[in-house]
């Protein structure tokens, strides 16, 4: 019993090892809503797996002609302590304005690009941001998200951490498999 637990730990059940192992999308059902979702909640990334997770938004908006919820978290543990403090001092500024202040400028650009083509699609976008002022883990806090929308569907990306940064940093993708009772479509790199 110890050394299953200890193995399911440090390697994952059967749906955290195919999404580390397999290098396509995978849907994982949890409910009915799956089959039908009216409204996705979008765990956004803005690196390359951001690219690669919003053409299949786009194939998923379009066949069900649903609802995006884009959310992000401005995670501030990484940032030099003053910009964080006057961006969180800055509390009139929208939190695309923070996300101007606290990354470079060409984050907030390609979050609205982001946007912008879902729109082309036709699809209907809410944008949602959360600021990590606490220091709590990303993943936490896109679960509280995804929580408190009203979403049938949880598309994100998984960027492919590996070995002892996969241990040591958690894989955000994996914990909400784990936490999550909705059904989510897990976009892997495909590189």
């Amino acid at each position: 019993k110890v050394e299953t637990n200890l193995r399911e730990y440090f390697l994952g059940g059967t749906t955290e090892r195919a999404i580390r192992a397999i290098n396509i999308p995978i849907l994982v059902v949890k409910d009915h809503k799956a089959k039908n979702p009216k409204n996705i909640f979008w765990g956004v990334e803005l690196g390359d797996i951001g690219k690669y997770t919003l053409e299949w938004l786009k194939i998923l908006g379009k066949r069900f002609h649903c609802s995006i919820t884009m959310g992000y978290v401005i995670d501030t543990k990484h940032l030099k302590e003053e910009k964080v403090k006057e961006a969180l001092r800055a509390t009139d500024l929208s939190h695309l304005d923070l996300l101007d202040m606290i990354y470079e400028e060409e984050k907030k650009d390609l979050f609205l690009d982001y946007r912008d083509q879902l729109k082309k699609e036709g699809l209907e976008v809410v944008i949602k941001f959360k600021v990590d002022q606490g220091g709590k883990q990303v993943a936490k806090q896109l679960q509280q998200f995804i929580i408190e929308s009203s979403c049938d569907l949880v598309v994100i990306g998984a960027g492919g951490k590996r070995g002892l940064k996969r241990i040591i940093q958690g894989s955000v993708s994996e914990e909400m498999v784990l936490k999550l009772d909705k059904s989510l479509f897990v976009v892997k790199d495909p590189n």
